[in-house]
C-alpha cells in the first residue's frame, strides 16, 4: 500500500525534517511552553519517524484539539498547522508524482480565479465572489476527501 512507511531513517532529506521541525517548535509554544507542549512535540516527531505520513498529521490534528481547549495564541496554531502541511506537500509528489501534482495545482488555481472572476465580473460584488470560492472551495474539499478514503480503501462496494 502506498501510504504504509517503507523508507529507512537513511532516506530521509534533511528538507523533509523542517515541517516536522517547525509543527515540534509550535506544539512546545501551543500550550505556553511546558510540558504537555514538549510531550505533543515529541510525539509527533516519534510519529513521523514511525507511522505513515496521513497517521502522523491526524495525530497532530488530535494534539491540536486536545491542546487548545484553554486557549491559544495564534501564531502557535499557524506554525503547526504550516508543518503539517508541509509534511503533506514533500510527501504527495512522491506518492503520486511531480507531474500530477503539478497538474492538479494549476487546475485548482485556475478553478478559484474562474470562479471567482465569473462571479465578480458578472456581479460586481465582492461578497459574493468570496461565496462562490468558498463553496467551490468546499466542494474541491469533499471531492479530495472522498478520494482519500478511495486510495486508502475504506470504501465498502464497487466505486
Amino acid at each position: 500500500m502506498m501510504w504504509e512507511k517503507d523508507r529507512s531513517l537513511d532516506e530521509y532529506s534533511w528538507v523533509e525534517f523542517l515541517p516536522v521541525l517547525l509543527a515540534a517548535v509550535g506544539f512546545v509554544f501551543l500550550s505556553d511552553p511546558g510540558l504537555l507542549g514538549t510531550v505533543s512535540a515529541t510525539l509527533i516527531v516519534g510519529a513521523w519517524f514511525a507511522l505513515p505520513m496521513v497517521y502522523t498529521v491526524a495525530l497532530g490534528h488530535v494534539l491540536v484539539a486536545a491542546l487548545t481547549v484553554d486557549g491559544f495564541t495564534t501564531w502557535a496554531i499557524v506554525t503547526v498547522e504550516l508543518g503539517l502541511g508541509g509534511m503533506i506537500l514533500l510527501a504527495t509528489p512522491a506518492l503520486y508524482g511531480r507531474r500530477t501534482v503539478v497538474s492538479m495545482i494549476v487546475f485548482m488555481l485556475g478553478l478559484f480565479v474562474f470562479t471567482f472572476g465569473i462571479v465578480y465580473v458578472t456581479s460586481s460584488s465582492l461578497w459574493l465572489g468570496a461565496l462562490a470560492l468558498l463553496i467551490v472551495g468546499a466542494l474541491a474539499s469533499y471531492g479530495m476527501h472522498r478520494y482519500e478514503l478511495v486510495s486508502l480503501g475504506l470504501v465498502e462496494g464497487s466505486v
